[in-house]
């Protein structure tokens, strides 16, 4: 019995029946018959595949509606399951198909060989196939694989033992110290960055108080400013204030002076008018 035969068998002993008509499925879609009598197996195959595929859709959907029960889904289950296995066992009724599915296995049987590489999976390959078409002369081709990998195990076990003799580094004292100076440059420059930051925040605090200082001189300056310049406006009010006072004092002195004017202003218009009225009468005098 071929692996893809194996395999199917498998999959209905799990009970997975779906699986298994996939697997044939996906296999004949692969196929591609060369005679008439291929394309009748082709035929005959996806047929029978597609009419199992529908049982089992049928059953379930059955039993989603009801009309059957669990216990005759598997019932139909493995009467599928049955004719499934009685097919693959009489895969070497169909001949073309046969042949391809001995193909198929045969390059996949390589394949894991090549991957694996050992005397032990070639040797299997071998033993399977008999007739394989990879190799010409297979006990040739096991012998210089088998030199090969010979020859591969013994370049390692030299590499190996040329690492064992590689002298191992005396580690003394000295050595040892040696090996351990980076660390106190490393703490060293840990250090320097610390006092380096420190530093850069003492200057940005510095800055920050300046700044402070400045806003508040020039606060001060400028209220100074303002008491200065409302004290010279206090005193200019006080002097207008004065000021005026004073004139309002000079101008009562003068008034009495005024008055002593016009007294004196009328004195003497009286008196010109007495010289007149004297000059008058004297001239009336003479003419009589």
């Amino acid at each position: 019995m071929s692996e893809f035969a194996n395999n199917i068998e498998k999959l209905i002993g799990q009970n997975r029946v779906e699986v298994a008509i996939e697997e044939f499925q996906k296999l004949l879609a692969e196929f591609k018959p060369a005679s008439d009598s291929g394309h009748a197996e082709e035929r005959e195959l996806k047929t029978f595949f597609i009419g199992l595929s529908q049982r089992l859709y049928q059953a379930k959907d059955n039993l989603k509606s009801g009309n059957i029960n669990e216990e005759a889904l598997a019932r139909e289950r493995q009467k599928i399951s049955n004719q499934l296995l009685e097919t693959v066992f009489d895969l070497d009724k169909n001949a073309e198909f046969n042949a391809f599915i001995n193909t198929k296995e045969e390059e996949f049987a390589w394949q894991n060989a090549k991957s694996l590489n050992t005397i032990a999976a070639y040797e299997e390959y071998f033993g399977k196939f008999p007739n394989q078409k990879y190799v010409e002369e297979p006990p040739k081709f096991l012998e210089e694989l088998k030199n090969e990998l010979r020859q591969k195990a013994e370049a390692e076990k030299r590499r190996r033992t040329q690492d064992e003799r590689k002298p191992v580094p005396n580690l003394t004292a000295s050595s040892y110290t040696n090996q351990r100076e980076p660390a106190p440059v490393k703490k060293s420059n840990s250090r320097m960055m610390m006092i380096i930051g420190a530093a850069v925040v003492v200057v940005i605090i510095i800055i920050i108080v300046l700044n402070s200082g400045n806003k508040g001189g020039v606060s001060g300056n400028v209220g100074t400013v303002n008491d200065n310049a409302a004290i010279e406006g206090s005193n200019d009010n006080s002097g207008a204030a004065t000021d005026q006072n004073n004139s309002v004092q000079r101008e009562n002195s003068n008034e009495p002076g005024n008055s002593g004017n016009e007294s004196g202003d009328n004195s003497q218009a009286g008196g010109d008018q007495n010289d007149s009225d004297d000059q008058s009468g004297g001239d009336v005098d003479s003419t009589q």
